[in-house]
């Protein structure tokens, strides 16, 4: 059943984004990620947290999104490009299409997932690092191993953002990247702190 207002109201930090309509019988939302479908209403939401818009004067920032599936990718430029200064340039649904695309345009940033065919996420790290060693790279995955992390960041990303704190990290994860720092996820991070607490 469809949303009642008070229940509306709790999202205050969400934007709203139209996707295809489900079948009957679909309920939830992507497996591994935090955003859900709520009702009849066909809505993709994610929290944008409390992040603060860009100043339209600054400077765009450019990003292509890898990742097999196109309504993660969808979704993803939606909400972006909603934010001033933050621009989706292009977008790739394996790791060889990935590599042919950054051929011909220029980037900041891409956001790219580990599981691709064709090429994997990881081992399309070291080839863009190879050839472009200044384009930032963010993981974005469902892959919450260790190994994959120190395999990814050993390849050269530039940091590694589960889908489950997505609603909140995303623009954080962004923005520690184009300062050139290494951003890891908190889930991750916590443990990765506890293990050396040990």
């Amino acid at each position: 059943e469809a949303q009642s207002r008070s229940e509306r109201d709790r999202w205050t930090f969400y934007e709203t984004i139209k996707v295809p309509p489900l079948k009957k019988g679909d309920k939830g939302g992507f497996p591994g990620t935090p955003w859900q479908i709520s009702g009849h209403s066909n809505l993709f939401f994610i929290r944008l947290n409390s992040y603060q818009k860009r100043k339209s004067g600054m400077s765009r920032y450019r990003i292509i999104l890898a990742d097999d599936h196109v309504l993660l990718r969808t979704g993803l430029k939606s909400i972006l490009e909603k934010m001033a200064g933050l621009e989706v340039v292009g977008e790739a649904g394996d790791g060889l299409e990935l590599l042919k695309l950054l051929r011909k345009l220029k980037a900041d940033i891409i956001i790219l997932d580990i599981s691709m065919p064709n090429l994997r996420g990881i081992e399309a790290v070291h080839e863009i690092k190879a050839i472009h060693p200044g384009l930032k790279i963010l993981i974005l995955t469902m892959h919450k191993d260790k190994e994959y992390l120190h395999q990814a960041i050993s390849a050269g990303a530039d940091g590694y953002l589960l889908k489950e704190d997505a609603d909140t990290e995303l623009f954080s994860a962004i923005e520690t990247v184009r300062e050139g720092k290494i951003y890891v996820s908190p889930h991750l991070s916590n443990d990765l702190v506890n293990e050396w607490a040990k």
